[in-house]
This record gives structure tokens, sequence and C-alpha cells, in this order.
């Protein structure tokens, strides 16, 4: 049972989080511009800000796990149930390039690799 079906609320984000994602946004901002290029960036804070918010709802409402995770929930779900968990999901590793999939075909569990989509 979820947070929310417990206590009808969703607890917020904590202190901490709100860290880590503060810093993975400064880790992202290039080191590099030049004032022009700064001043262009905060003339357009609004569709950055607009753009940023857009990218936090797609990461959050996402079905993103890593293969090990993914084939383990698949696994307890199969021994439990007898049945496929039934999910299409994309795998993120770490590092850059393909991404594997995990996905039901003909009754058996594959994985297959795609290209990362950045947006």
């Amino acid at each position: 049972m979820s947070e929310k079906e417990k206590h009808g609320t969703v607890p917020p984000a904590t202190t901490g989080q709100i860290k880590d994602i503060i810093s993975a946004l400064v880790q992202a901002m290039p080191t590099n511009l030049t004032a022009d290029e700064a001043k262009k960036i905060i003339g357009q804070k609004g569709k950055l800000g607009a753009e940023l918010r857009k990218i936090f709802r797609e990461i959050a409402s996402a079905n993103y796990c890593t293969l090990e995770e993914r084939l383990l929930l698949e696994l307890r779900h199969v021994v439990k149930t007898g049945g496929q968990l039934g999910i299409n999901n994309v795998v993120i590793p770490a590092g850059a390039g393909n991404v594997p999939r995990a996905y039901w075909r003909g009754g058996k569990l594959s994985v297959m690799m795609q290209p990362r989509r950045c947006h």
C-alpha cells in the first residue's frame, strides 16, 4: 500500500532531495558561457523554467529502472503470481549509448537494446 493510500496524502520531497536536484541542475549548467550567452538565457528564463518543469514532470512520471531491478521485479512477480508483470519499461544503465528495454514476447521475457532518448 502506498503512502497516499495509507494517509490520503503524498509526502513532499525532503530538504535533502531538493538539494540533490539543485545540485544536478548546477552540474548540468555550462561553465563556459559567455556574457552574451548568459544574457540570452536570463532573457528567456520563463522559457527555461517551462522546459525544466516539463522535464521534471516527464522524469517523475517515467517508468525507469535498472536492468537488474527490472529482472528482479519480474522474477518476484512470476514466482508470486505465476504470470508476467505485463509492463514494458526502459531500463537506464549508467553511461551513454544504447539502453536495454525489457518486454514480453511470445511468453518469454526479452531484453533489446535501443538508442537512449534525450529530451
